[in-house]
């Protein structure tokens, strides 16, 4: 999917606090995203088997391009500072967020991370710019997501007003990469590249042109470079291929060594080049990278609008860890 961060705009500072147990700020750059990539893994292990909303690499991926912002909240116990708590509010009508297992009273920060995502939803003016996955929501709309066997949550958002909608659904999916793995060669004329910093043009507009089909991609040049100096970037899990000499297919992987999982993150095939066999060539060559750096399992996430990508990813052995449902608020002004 297309990150958060090349895609949201400013918006008005919300100045109100909200009195909480913990302290809530605003994210602040570099070192929140290494304190955001800790609360992931701790998360993830204390789910275990069970898959959770974050993998280290979304919240690399989603906030990269960040050095601060409002739309991005912490929260945080005293006085040893751990996170607890992260919700991301996604203009103009979407919000995510996670909760560590180790909070006590998992309802009322709950309640107040959807209070918080309500008042920024409250200060957006401007509507025009919202993704296709939401549109069909309606403009007056607050939404975020909640796993099917998260009973908990589920509970905490009807009680706030939000309702379940039957026709957006997400997956979160995985493969084991303990088995035998495919060993399929690429199309042929087709070969795996290692893009450096002088191909960051063409390794940008690969990126716009693979996501044209969902609207305009911001995904500039510069902001192609910013991703190469984030943490857990590594240039060999930036899988790209060529196909007579452009570049047609990639996908971008995070590792975290903690919990032994390789997120796709994200993935991508120009229109021009679809349904020729690239985009299982790239997941192929990535389950081989991946094992390489120990990790175990593959995670990968898109949702119901995306039939192309669940097909793919089901031709790679991809099964559904977890089904993810959205829920609406309606109303919302």
């Amino acid at each position: 999917m297309e990150p958060f961060s090349v895609w949201a705009e400013s918006h008005v500072r919300d100045e109100e606090s909200i009195v909480s147990a913990y302290i809530a700020r605003p994210y602040e750059g570099a070192a929140d995203l290494h304190a955001l990539i800790r609360f992931a893994q701790q998360v993830t292990r204390a789910r275990l088997p069970r898959p959770s909303y974050y993998h280290a690499g979304d919240f690399v991926w989603q906030l990269y391009n960040f050095d601060r912002s409002d739309d991005v909240r912490l929260w945080t116990r005293d006085p040893d500072g751990a996170t607890v708590a992260c919700a991301i509010f996604e203009p103009p009508l979407s919000f995510q967020f996670d909760i560590s297992p180790t909070v006590a009273v998992q309802r009322d920060l709950m309640a107040e991370v959807i209070r918080w995502a309500e008042r920024r939803r409250a200060l957006v003016t401007d509507r025009e710019d919202v993704p296709l996955a939401y549109q069909a929501l309606g403009s007056d709309t607050l939404s975020t997501s909640a796993m099917e066997s998260d009973a908990a949550r589920i509970a905490v958002l009807v009680e706030n007003g939000y309702a379940r909608e039957e026709q957006q659904l997400g997956f979160r999916l995985a493969r084991s990469l303990d088995d035998q793995l495919p060993t399929d060669a690429p199309p042929a004329g087709a070969r795996f590249r290692n893009v450096s910093d002088a191909e960051a043009d063409a390794r940008a507009e690969l990126h716009r042109d693979a996501w044209s089909i969902w609207g305009e991609s911001k995904h500039t040049t510069e902001v192609y470079r910013r991703l190469r100096s984030a943490p857990l970037y590594d240039p060999a899990l930036d899988v790209v291929l060529e196909f007579e000499g452009q570049l047609v297919s990639y996908c971008v992987l995070w590792v975290d060594t903690e919990n032994r999982a390789g997120l796709f993150e994200p993935v991508g095939t120009r229109p021009s080049a679809a349904r020729r066999g690239f985009g299982r060539a790239v997941i192929y060559e990535a389950f081989r990278r991946l094992r390489e750096k120990g990790m175990t399992r593959a995670i990968v996430g898109t949702g119901s609008v995306n039939k192309p990508a669940l097909a793919l990813y089901a031709s790679a052995g991809f099964e559904v860890a977890e089904r993810q449902h959205t829920y609406v608020k309606r109303d919302v002004t």
